[in-house]
């Protein structure tokens, strides 16, 4: 695997660690969210004094951590962007990452098609790595 191939593979590792980071980090979110609310509501107390408790600022920390996810993650496709790759492994990574980021529920053909695809041509990549050894 060249630099540059390792480089896009790399990219998109660091792509699909910061997807799974944030479908986590949603989960955490409205779970301490609903909590938080229901604590609330029995002391009586308004949303706006929830920065002063702990499950607040759990709320806040979860919150600044889903923006930087965000944004790391857009200056990632950025440079992924700039990148056309020609090798296998490097199209089966992005295919990858496009099949992750596409929601299967807003889009069930296309999360489906672009799935099947990074399938075969990870197939495809690991039989010519095979054949090469």
């Amino acid at each position: 695997m060249t630099a540059a191939s390792h480089s896009v593979v790399m990219l998109c590792d660091r792509l699909l660690a910061l997807h799974a980071e944030r479908e986590q980090l949603h989960l955490d979110y409205g779970r301490h969210e609903e909590s938080l609310c229901l604590w609330l509501d029995k002391a009586g107390l308004r949303l706006a004094e929830a920065d002063d408790l702990p499950e607040g600022r759990l709320l806040s920390a979860i919150s600044d951590r889903l923006s930087s996810s965000i944004e790391e993650s857009r200056g990632l496709l950025a440079e992924l962007a700039r990148h056309r790759p020609d090798k296998l492994s490097e199209i089966g990574a992005t295919l990858k990452v496009a099949a992750a980021l596409i929601d299967p529920q807003d889009e069930p053909e296309v999360h489906a098609l672009i799935s099947w695809a990074a399938g075969r041509v990870s197939t495809a990549a690991q039989a010519t790595n095979a054949a090469s050894l």
